[in-house]
């Protein structure tokens, strides 16, 4: 007489080997999984790459030699600096380790530096010159902006204050430097009544450490208006409406208190439509 199992015990047993099955399955792939792996080179690590963080000063004018220091990572043993506009030539200077000042992280402003002696024509019109730094490492590219001979205005020292602040005139452009901690520039400006007024830093757009705050100042030293950070760049701009004719004074500080040789700015000033 044959023995038939129950149906409960016939499914129990269905169930078991089903999760043996998966069980197994499971352990092959992951033993292949294994050998794969072990099988497989390793992937390189990205070497690093020199780079251009910013330029001092921010920009050249045509009609001279300007010297230029490029400052990033892994440009100390640069061989050459190309330039895309053929009518402008580069001569290395100097070449090595750039000094990193307190409490600056060296990846944000780079620990090394290529100073180089930029030529442009006088006849050259504005624009951007494609600087391409040769080293062992690879290349980097920097678009330096080069304006037009007579376009740049160089900061005056001292202008600290009313009694010794540097004019500025709608349609010009100041090439300045926040050289020391709590450093203040300061440019007058004559107003018409009812003129609209813009100034503007360039300086973090390119680079710069200089987190800018300009301050708009009547003659009598009270407060007009002041501008930080706009939505996409701690570069300030400032837009005002001159209320009467006169002398105003324009501030220009860091808004950290903080100042070095690499805290450089281009102030514009122009009228707006």
């Amino acid at each position: 007489m044959s023995h038939v199992p129950s149906p409960a015990f016939t499914n129990g047993a269905r169930q078991a080997l089903a999760m043996v099955a998966l069980v197994s399955a499971l352990a092959v792939a992951l033993l292949l999984s294994i050998e794969s792996a072990l099988g497989q080179d390793p992937k390189p690590e990205e070497k690093p790459k020199p780079a251009v963080i910013f330029a001092l000063p921010i920009g050249a004018i045509a009609g001279g030699s300007t010297k230029i220091k490029l400052r990033g990572p892994l440009l100390g043993e640069a061989s050459e600096v190309k330039v895309g506009d053929s009518s402008a030539t580069a001569k290395i200077l100097n070449k090595g380790g750039a000094p990193v000042p307190d409490k600056y992280d060296p990846k944000l402003i780079g620990d090394t530096q290529v100073e180089i002696e930029l030529t442009v024509p006088p006849d050259a019109q504005a624009h951007e010159a494609k600087l391409t730094v040769v080293t062992p490492q690879g290349e980097a590219v920097w678009m330096l902006p080069i304006a037009a001979a007579g376009g740049i205005i160089a900061e005056k020292e001292p202008n600290g204050g009313f009694r010794d602040s540097q004019p500025l005139d709608p349609g010009q452009t100041i090439e300045g430097l926040i050289s020391y901690s709590k450093d203040v520039d300061v440019y007058r400006i004559t107003g018409v009544a009812g003129q609209r007024m813009v100034f503007e830093v360039l300086a973090a757009r390119r680079g710069s450490p200089l987190d800018a705050l300009l301050t708009l100042y009547d003659s009598e030293g009270q407060t007009l208006a002041t501008s930080d950070d706009q939505p996409t760049t701690t570069d300030a701009r400032l837009e005002v409406v001159m209320p009467s004719a006169g002398a105003y004074y324009l501030g220009l500080v860091e808004a950290n208190d903080r100042g070095t040789e690499m805290h450089a700015y281009r102030l514009t000033a122009s009228l707006a439509p």
